[in-house]
């Protein structure tokens, strides 16, 4: 009895080694970002924070905007839970 060859077309063994390259590539992407960010925090950089004091006072206004949003929601599905419609 003669073994079994796997499946040695040109196109199936690419695919297979292609299949194993992207996750390579993905496996080293994300620890470039791991490393990168680990970097970042030993250096005290921290991307999220405001560069400028302008920056910082329109994050803050920003914030309080969208608490004040929330709140007319809010406000505004009450008064239309307390409207009565007559026919």
């Amino acid at each position: 009895l003669l073994p079994v060859m796997a499946d040695r077309s040109s196109a199936s063994y690419h695919a297979k080694w292609d299949v194993v390259a992207a996750d390579c590539d993905e496996a080293i992407e994300e620890e470039e970002r791991r490393e990168t960010e680990a970097s970042n925090r030993a250096l005290g950089i921290d991307t999220s924070a405001p560069k400028s004091q302008r920056e910082a006072s329109e994050r803050e206004k920003n914030t309080e905007l969208k608490a004040a949003r929330r709140a007319l929601d809010v406000q505004e599905k009450d008064k239309e839970a307390r409207t009565v419609y007559v026919d």
